[in-house]
């Protein structure tokens, strides 16, 4: 129809319009960066030359001749924004490198620290399969069962009011003449605080024996031995046969296990009870001295003391030493890579420092959050070494690699956070979006992987974005040679960092700006004059 021809037109006209608008955008950029929209100076041209440097034909450019030689096109982008500050280098800067922010930085780091190594040496380890358990199936199956077991049968874990099954099992021996090492074990593993002594008292073993003087007592035979009729382990294994054919050993027929040809005792298993235990420390403890005592007590049975719940404590029981032991290798890789990059031993080893901070934070952490030590949460210790070492190396490279005339290290530090302050904060601050959603959630693994992300993202800008640059600042001229122009050897060409200064002048058309240290302002005739002379 004549309206929707018309709607189309309009469209089309519309967006020819924003085309040349482009276009037009395009062709003023690329021409301001070839120098074409150069800011006129006056009459008198600004020649940038090295204090205490006479200058001749070889050292002396016009700023006109240093624009012709940066005409590449990084020297380009370089003139293009030489002359901006961001709001880090402009405002944060001033603020953060003052006295009182240096103060306050560096008295909040050492508070962090403390609260940190507090907690460091408070935390506990604990760990719990109902972590897993999802809030919206709380009225599930599993979950019904698995709450009216602890409700009514407790005791399968760490703190519970009951006790837990355990057991000590013994591997291929010759059971007749080991009854001796049989004996120790039991009488030992009863005297241990939190096995229950009752629970001892039914095992195939005591079973066997008081039948066998039963059955000798019945028969007449002498009761003051348990061996009056067994001379040997083949008549031992016969009589533990014999006996679980009975209707007394018939419960502990599935509790001794024979060789194939029935001539030897395979494995043999005994259950044991033990009061539960109020913390997993306590219940690792309690594992290892199990172990112990029966290897003492037995080592020819060679006993194995397990049951399920050994899966995780033993986990627990490493958990500390791998997580240091890991957190070692990292760092280690951590300081390699950097003075690998930095080229620079004394700043990798600050920013390395940086790096063990965070790390001792996110450690901290755990306790302060009210967590515990555990498989997941040591995950995110190893991990924060990688995620707060990008920060604080970005901003000491910058630091390091500041133009030759920034002579102090707090001008080399607001360099630093002028060029990347901005791209650090957005880095991080885009990684902390993105793990928000975790927040949300109700299982214990997201809500673990919120907190100590937040943590390390926040300590990560922290450190990278105030404590870095601040100390920089304090320690820069211990740290990197900041000699001034006036004392490096004179050179016939400009350095990448010498063109943006003269581009900044240039962009300014400010003469009686002070300019930057190391490089002076002297005032000649115009480009004609100069040729004349020369």
């Amino acid at each position: 129809s004549t309206s929707t021809r018309r709607r189309r037109r309009k469209a089309l006209r519309l967006l020819l319009l924003l085309l040349l608008l482009l276009r037009e955008k395009k062709r003023k950029k690329k021409k301001y960066l070839s120098g074409a929209e150069a800011p006129v100076q006056d009459e008198d041209e600004q020649v940038v030359g090295t204090p205490g440097i006479e200058e001749n034909e070889g050292q002396k450019y016009t700023a006109s001749a240093m624009m012709e030689a940066a005409r590449s096109d990084r020297e380009a982008k370089a003139v293009a924004t030489a002359y901006r500050k961001s709001w880090f280098g402009r405002v944060y800067a001033k603020y953060l490198l003052s006295p009182l922010g240096l103060a306050f930085v560096f008295a909040a780091t050492a508070t962090i620290l403390g609260v940190a190594a507090v907690g460091c040496l408070r935390y506990e380890m604990e760990f719990n399969y109902n972590w897993f358990y999802v809030e919206s199936l709380r009225n599930g199956y599993v979950v019904r069962s698995d709450d009216f077991q602890r409700e009514f049968f407790p005791g399968l874990g760490a703190g519970e009011d009951s006790s837990s099954s355990f057991n000590v099992y013994t591997k291929k021996a010759d059971y007749f003449a080991l009854q001796g090492q049989m004996d120790e074990l039991l009488r030992r593993f009863g005297g241990l605080g939190f096995v229950q002594s009752a629970s001892l008292e039914s095992n195939w073993f005591s079973a066997h024996r008081a039948w066998v003087v039963a059955s000798s007592s019945q028969s007449g035979g002498n009761t003051t031995t348990t061996t009056s009729s067994i001379g040997s382990n083949d008549e031992y294994v016969a009589s533990v046969k014999a006996f679980l054919e009975t209707e007394d050993g018939a419960a502990y027929s599935t509790k001794v296990v024979f060789t194939e040809d029935g001539a030897t005792i395979a494995a043999t298993e005994i259950e044991t009870f033990w009061d539960a235990s109020d913390t997993t420390q306590q219940a690792i403890n309690r594992m290892r001295q199990a172990r112990r005592t029966a290897k003492d007590a037995a080592p020819e049975l060679r006993p194995i003391v397990y049951a399920t719940i050994f899966v995780w404590l033993q986990g627990l029981a490493v958990v500390t030493s791998e997580t240091v032991r890991a957190l070692g290798i990292a760092c280690s890789v951590v300081v390699v890579v950097l003075v690998c990059l930095l080229g620079d031993l004394a700043v990798a080893a600050l920013v390395s420092g940086f790096v063990a901070s965070t790390c001792v934070c996110t450690f901290g952490a755990i306790h302060w959050y009210g967590d515990s030590l555990n498989f997941i949460s040591a995950f995110f210790v190893v991990v924060s070494v990688g995620l707060a070492s990008d920060a604080a190396a970005h901003v000491a490279h910058a630091y390091i690699n500041a133009p030759t005339a920034y002579t102090t290290g707090h001008q080399r530090a607001t360099h630093a956070l002028d060029t990347l302050g901005s791209s650090v904060f957005r880095g991080n601050f885009s990684t902390l979006l993105g793990v928000l959603l975790m927040g949300l959630a109700r299982n214990y693994v997201f809500q673990t992987f919120f907190w100590y992300l937040t943590t390390i993202m926040v300590l990560a800008i922290w450190f990278g974005l105030a404590v870095a640059p601040a100390t920089l600042a304090v320690l820069g001229p211990y740290l990197v040679s900041t000699a001034p122009l006036a004392d490096a050897a004179p050179s016939s060409k400009s350095s990448d960092d010498d063109l943006e200064l003269v581009a900044h002048q240039n962009t300014t058309m400010n003469t009686t700006t002070t300019p930057p240290p190391g490089v002076v302002v002297v005032t000649v005739g115009d480009d004609q004059h100069d040729h004349d002379d020369d």
